[in-house]
């Protein structure tokens, strides 16, 4: 795109993806944003583990197979997306789903389309309301052999946007997500989406989408298998802990802290890589 914010435009591609695909919008996805007026933010929209405010199950014995519903962790992309959608400074919310409702329409995926045109009305609430929450724990919950509660979709926004961490690399000073390199591994394929505008702003996006999971079929989505199983006799992982995913992004800044490019990891994560923006963006890429 010729015009328009950097975050607006990487925003634009996650939910292009969302509206094609069911295995992206209960992954885990990642932003980053540098430019001036806006610092170096980093967005962290992993998964988070189920439980809150509920009573510790019983717990498999270590010999015995989890089953999948135990498996379902509590999504945090749209929410985190939304503080980041603060930094686009052009685009309304109902211009950057446009795409993804288009796509949802064309895979006549109803039930995606039904969530993104509610995301588009309501933003973020839409993931504490009934239509979300109802079929996740439908699936999910302690009665169906899983770990979600009512209280784990109620968002806590101080949980997701946090300052970049600054490392000296072989190519200069890198932002990274302070997340980037905690241990953890994801299902699914990686992608990455970057981009730079007129006004000097960059950013730079990496979500997973998954082939095969747990069907959430009112609203034509899966599920990675990412939560962490109870087990009976061990410490059980704190509900809301987020769960480790990979994050192999970066910007790239001068010595002054302007954004100069991105750069991304495709080794780490099979990441593919979309470029959106001016032809000025470097776009740098680790082997």
């Amino acid at each position: 795109m010729s015009s328009g914010s950097a975050v607006g435009a990487v925003l634009a591609g996650y939910f292009a993806a969302v509206g094609a695909f069911p295995g992206v919008l209960l992954g885990p996805v990642s932003l980053l944003v540098a430019g001036i007026g806006t610092g170096a933010r980093a967005i962290d929209g992993r998964l988070r583990q189920p439980g809150r405010e509920a009573k510790r199950p019983k717990g498999r014995r270590p010999e015995e197979e989890a089953s999948v519903a135990s498996r379902v962790a509590v999504p945090t992309s749209v929410p985190a997306l939304l503080v980041g959608h603060t930094y686009a400074w052009d685009h309304r919310l109902a211009g950057v789903l446009r795409v993804g409702r288009a796509e949802a329409k064309r895979e006549a995926a109803e039930g995606r389309l039904e969530l993104l045109e509610a995301i588009a009305s309501h933003g973020a609430a839409t993931f504490n309301t009934a239509m979300f929450v109802r079929p996740l724990l439908h699936a999910a919950s302690p009665q169906q052999g899983g770990l979600l509660s009512r209280a784990d979709f109620i968002t806590r926004a101080e949980d997701i946007d946090c300052p970049a961490v600054t490392e000296s690399t072989s190519l200069g000073s890198v932002l990274r997500a302070p997340w980037a390199n905690q241990p953890g591994e994801a299902a699914g394929v990686g992608h990455a989406l970057c981009a730079v505008d007129g006004a000097g702003q960059l950013a730079a996006l990496c979500f997973r989408r998954v082939a095969e999971g747990i069907e959430i079929p009112e609203l034509d989505l899966l599920a990675p298998e990412a939560a962490v199983p109870v087990v009976h006799g061990e410490p059980r992982l704190k509900p809301g802990s987020a769960l480790g995913a990979p994050a192999p992004i970066a910007l790239v800044v001068d010595e002054t802290g302007a954004p100069l490019g991105a750069y991304a990891e495709p080794n780490a994560a099979q990441l593919d890589v979309a470029q959106f923006g001016n032809a000025q963006l470097r776009l740098v890429v680790q082997r």
